[in-house]
């Protein structure tokens, strides 16, 4: 604003002073001036009261705060929902946790995270109870199986021990007893005591094969070794059809375990097949494996009993038909000396209308635990 008349004169001083910079002047009130010359001594004084100033700094700097405050709050409201929307998948993530903590193993967590790190975390999460579920459901399955397994071996036991029970009291009871009885009581209690010696020692024997590795093994012809095995089976039924198709197979394993289940294979078909019924054997190296297949055209095995070897279930059931002594281990002690080679054993219907085996064992020795 110009100077007014009412003011006291400025001097030339104050004037080039206030045109080099605004200068403050007490004239009853404070006023910032500043200065221009016009030439001629004439000059041009603007001034405002520097309340006037003051009021308007206060005005603005309340507006400017304003301002501010209202996008801190508009800021903090979207940091909020973008915080929100960011960490709505970990408070999932702690809801699933709490939810598996308390035993519910069937809980299902989402991968639907935006943010491909939290995706990720909640992918592992998921992975990480599902083993725990599997695990869970085979500890639970292992012990129905267990007690299966113990109920049945105890059946197993029970049976001769019946009979040597009933004949030690035939022995101990009847002093006068006709000599044939007297040795058919002995020839039976010698016969079941033999039943379970070989009981225990095919239990003793899974177990082994359960828990601890192959210690001795070697390399050997496994083509001779069945070929030996149903030669004999030949041999102790000269009207049964044997064929026998085995290359030489170098496999490395343990003897004595694999010669075990060749001669329960041969075993069991001399056992529970008619004496008259069709064998056919095949052994021969495939890539990495070596492949024995040993077809029967005896009674064979029923769906269900074929669906629980192919599941491994350790059941003792009659195995064969006609079986009346069988305690079911034979089948399961193959699987065992398969699995504990790195191998498997496989059981399915044969062309020839009986069973058909095949086991499958890798050439150089493996360990499936």
């Amino acid at each position: 604003m110009a100077a007014t008349q009412d003011r006291k004169p400025l001097t030339e001083a104050e004037l080039r002073a206030a045109e080099r910079s605004p200068v403050t002047r007490d004239d009853g009130a404070d006023v910032r001036l500043f200065s221009v010359a016009l030439g001629e001594g004439q000059w041009l004084v603007v001034g405002e009261p520097v309340d006037d100033i003051a009021t308007q700094f206060q005005s603005q700097l309340v507006t400017n705060s304003l301002f501010a405050l209202l996008l801190a709050i508009l800021g903090g409201l979207l940091a909020a929902l973008l915080a929100r929307r960011t960490f709505a998948p970990l408070r999932s993530i702690v809801n699933y946790s709490v939810s598996v903590a308390s035993g519910r193993l069937d809980a299902t967590l989402d991968a639907d995270a935006p943010s491909s790190e939290v995706r990720e975390l909640q992918t592992s999460i998921g992975s990480m109870v599902a083993s725990l579920r599997d695990a869970a459901e085979r500890r639970a399955r292992s012990e129905v199986d267990m007690r299966e397994f113990l109920a049945d071996v105890a059946h197993e036991l029970r049976t001769p021990l019946t009979t040597v029970r009933a004949y030690a009291d035939v022995l101990a009871t009847t002093t006068s007893a006709d000599p044939e009885v007297r040795g058919r009581a002995q020839e039976r209690i010698a016969q079941e005591s033999k039943r379970m010696s070989r009981l225990i020692d095919d239990l003793l024997l899974i177990a082994r094969l359960a828990s601890t590795r192959l210690s001795h093994t070697s390399t050997f012809d496994l083509g001779e070794v069945v070929r030996d095995h149903f030669a004999d089976l030949q041999v102790l039924d000269p009207d049964r059809p044997v064929e026998i198709d085995c290359t030489a197979c170098e496999v490395e394993g343990d003897r004595a375990l694999i010669e075990r289940m060749f001669a329960n294979l041969a075993g069991n078909i001399h056992h529970h097949t008619p004496p008259t019924a069709r064998v056919v054997v095949s052994c021969a190296g495939k890539d990495d494996f070596i492949i024995c297949s040993i077809d029967d055209a005896g009674p064979g095995l029923d769906e269900p009993r074929l669906r629980e070897l192919a599941l491994g279930a350790q059941r003792f059931g009659q195995l064969r038909s006609g079986d009346r002594h069988g305690s079911g281990l034979g089948l399961h002690l193959v699987m065992s000396i398969a699995k504990s080679h790195g191998g498997v054993a496989a059981f399915e219907p044969s062309r020839l209308g009986g069973l058909r085996v095949c086991v499958t064992l890798p050439k150089s020795v493996t360990h499936s635990r």
